[in-house]
């Protein structure tokens, strides 16, 4: 197997969560050539990415300081790959929020005593809401455009709890 292939279940949970950091971990400034980042290597020999004030964090830019804030990430050994497989497309929300549901009861949801079983499948929805990006903003007929991004700050929004 060639040196560059790193199988990530080999490497620490830091060095995982860093080999996603390299495109998910906000703006940084490069310190090596690009493509030179090899998995498994600390990422701040290659990418200095400076800490941002919790308001200057956006849904976009640093999905990993935003999942580093989260009460899961914090009391667990999650990493990226524990909701995402790198090898296909995810976008399906009872899916996304099956995975939430490995840890989490449906019971154990605030709004369960009111809603029931309704609220399956829906962990995503409130948890890690759609939000727009302040990153990245493109024109569209003489008006600014936001794409919707799902938040990695996994936590109790209380806005979407009332849809």
């Amino acid at each position: 197997m060639p040196r560059s292939i790193v199988n990530p279940a080999r490497l620490s949970r830091q060095r995982r969560i860093e080999s996603c950091a390299l495109c998910h971990g906000g703006v940084g400034e490069p310190k090596a050539a690009s493509f030179t980042y090899v998995p498994g290597t600390p990422l701040r020999e290659h990418l200095d990415i400076k800490p941002a004030a919790p308001n200057e964090v956006d849904v976009h830019g640093n999905q990993v300081a935003l999942l580093a804030r989260s009460p899961c990430f914090r009391a667990s050994e999650m990493t990226c790959s524990t909701c995402h497989d790198v090898h296909r497309t995810q976008r399906d929300v009872a899916q996304l929020s099956g995975r939430c549901l490995t840890c989490h009861t449906a019971r154990s949801c605030g709004l369960y005593p009111t809603r029931g079983e309704a609220i399956m499948g829906r962990c995503v929805d409130c948890h890690m809401p759609l939000q727009p990006s302040n990153t990245i903003i493109s024109g569209h007929e003489g008006r600014q455009e936001r794409p919707m991004v799902r938040t990695h700050w996994i936590r109790v929004y209380p806005e979407t709890a009332s849809r």
